[in-house]
């Protein structure tokens, strides 16, 4: 948030370049796994196996959003020196800082496969998409009263809302499998919440275009 917040183009480039890192991390602990597996594995490592490499990968695609969606939003921001509203910007800090302390929580889970937390997560994931709309109404709320700033970075605004909202997905996945083995997830359910997932992008998308007619 840093890079949106000081026009810091040359911090972007730096946040682009850490991107490399994680997917040499990436690349390494994939290779590492294959490896392990060579030599067998019994039940229960069979599934961390799978866990580590679930997890690992929503992480190399959490780095691949910030490289190629948010510094991307953030460039176009630079370059045609936008600005957020006072209440679009403590809006999107928000989302934000929900989502870091998700992040937090989701690297704990990883490590404790703790039902309790594995729970909270889904209610976070859960509450971030009424923050969203909660966002979005404010933002439109904004445009309709003629304010500049908000008519402006409309698609900006959307689109990191939408994009971190993708990141939360990929960290809240963690805890599909352990309320599974824990007999607390069924089948429907998590069918019902990709649907939600889903539905949710098709509001999102929707709504950026009828903000880009009404800018």
């Amino acid at each position: 948030m840093t890079v949106f917040t000081k026009d810091d183009s040359k911090l972007a480039k730096t946040v682009e370049k850490a991107d490399d890192e994680v997917d040499g991390l990436y690349e390494a602990i994939k290779l590492y796994l294959t490896e392990l597996s060579k030599h067998g594995l019994d039940e229960s490592e069979s599934r961390r196996y799978v866990d580590v490499l679930t997890f690992t990968t929503n992480l190399e695609h959490i780095g691949d959003i910030i490289d190629k969606n948010l510094m991307e939003l953030a460039q176009k921001k630079i370059r045609n020196k936008l600005a957020f509203s006072k209440e679009g910007l403590a809006e999107l800090t928000d989302f934000h800082h929900r989502v870091a302390a998700n992040l937090q929580m989701a690297c704990n889970l990883f490590m404790s496969g703790d039902v309790k937390m594995a729970r909270q997560l889904l209610q976070e994931k859960a509450e971030l998409r009424l923050a969203e709309q909660r966002a979005a109404e404010s933002h439109y709320e904004r445009i309709r009263a003629g304010r500049a700033e908000s008519i402006e970075t409309s698609a900006i605004h959307l689109d990191l809302i939408r994009d971190l909202k993708r990141v939360n997905s990929h960290l809240t996945a963690v805890a599909y499998p352990i309320l599974e083995q824990a007999g607390e997830l069924t089948a429907t359910r998590l069918r019902a919440d990709e649907r939600l997932d889903r539905s949710s992008e098709k509001d999102a998308a929707a709504a950026r275009n009828g903000s880009a007619r009404m800018a």
